[in-house]
Formats: structure tokens, C-alpha cells, sequence
């Protein structure tokens, strides 16, 4: 199955998928990482139940925010990726910010608990250059393990951001978690 069983989005299995598909004619996109902020927190605070709740939620909000050019999936745990056809960075942070916006909006309650706002953080890799042949697979990789540091140093500057970072030159690509 294609279908994430607890947040009805597509998974991880689409993604790779998808990203065959991409690959297989030569085609870029856009990479939104999403995670939801202090999710172990909630977790440890109001029980397993209710995180699943807090997960549902969010890739509800997901399906929702999807488009023709916007396609959402579970990456894994409280992660999420939007891959995007769109390659402008002001449109791409008005997608993170209307995401992030109905996040901090939900009132989320289970069994008669409710959690306190919620927010996400973003590491978004526009990419403006051509996929050689040959080397599809590996690019694609490396788009979303640079999308997945943009992340990670997103959530270590304090949380409710979203890092963009503009590649415009494969070798780009090549230099690690450096931003």
C-alpha cells in the first residue's frame, strides 16, 4: 500500500515512487520538510492517543493545502514532505507560512484533553538546475537529505521557522549538511 494507515496520506513507498517518476524524465521540484515542534513533548505529556490525534490532524491540514503542484506525504514519525512543482521562493514560503498558520489554529482535543497551539518548523530547497542523466537517483537523494538538514537546523534556531535555502548549481548539492 501507498497509503500511510494512520494520517490517510501517501507514504514513504509514494514518495520513492513519485521520486522514480521524477527521475525517470529528468524533471526537478521543490522540497518541503515539515515537523511538527515538541511532538515527543506531547506525546510524553498527554499520552500516545493523543499525538496520534495531533498527527492526524496535521496531514489533514496537508491534504487540504495540497494543489496540482503540491503534493504531500509521510516521511516518517512526525515528519512530513511537500514536493512542489513551484520554483519561486516567495510562493514557497507563502505555502510554509499558510500550512504553518492553520497548524497554529488547530484546537486539538482527545478523551477530554487539549493540548496547548501547535507549531512546525521547514527546511524548503528550491532547485533551479537540470538532472543530468544518469545521475537522477543519487540527485534526488540529495535534495531531500538537504531539504532534511535545512530542517534540523531550522528546529536547533528556536523552532516555528522555515529555513529555505535556493540551489541553483548541482555541486551545491555535494556539500553536506553545510547551509
Amino acid at each position: 500500500t501507498q497509503i500511510d494507515g494512520l494520517t490517510k496520506l501517501r507514504n514513504r513507498r509514494a514518495l520513492n515512487n513519485r521520486l522514480g517518476r521524477l527521475a525517470s524524465v529528468g524533471k526537478s521540484y521543490s522540497a518541503i520538510m515539515i515537523d511538527i515542534d515538541d511532538f515527543k513533548k506531547l506525546n510524553d505529556t498527554f499520552g500516545h492517543d493523543f499525538g496520534d490525534e495531533v498527527l492526524r490532524c496535521v496531514a489533514g491540514l496537508l491534504v487540504r493545502a495540497e494543489t496540482k503542484d503540491i503534493k504531500c506525504y509521510r516521511y516518517g514519525g512526525e515528519e512530513f514532505i511537500a514536493l512542489s512543482q513551484k520554483k519561486d521562493k516567495v510562493q514557497l514560503r507563502q505555502d510554509f507560512e499558510g500550512i504553518n498558520h492553520e497548524v497554529r489554529r488547530l484546537k486539538i482535543e482527545h478523551k477530554n484533553v487539549e493540548g496547548g497551539y501547535l507549531t512546525i518548523s521547514a527546511g524548503t530547497v528550491l532547485f533551479n538546475v537540470k538532472v543530468l542523466s544518469g545521475q537522477e537517483d543519487s540527485f534526488y537523494e540529495r535534495q531531500i537529505n538537504k531539504a532534511d538538514d535545512l530542517l534540523y537546523s531550522a528546529k536547533n534556531s528556536g523552532r516555528d521557522v522555515n529555513f529555505l535555502k535556493e540551489i541553483n548549481d548541482i555541486n551545491e548539492l555535494n556539500t553536506g549538511g553545510s547551509l
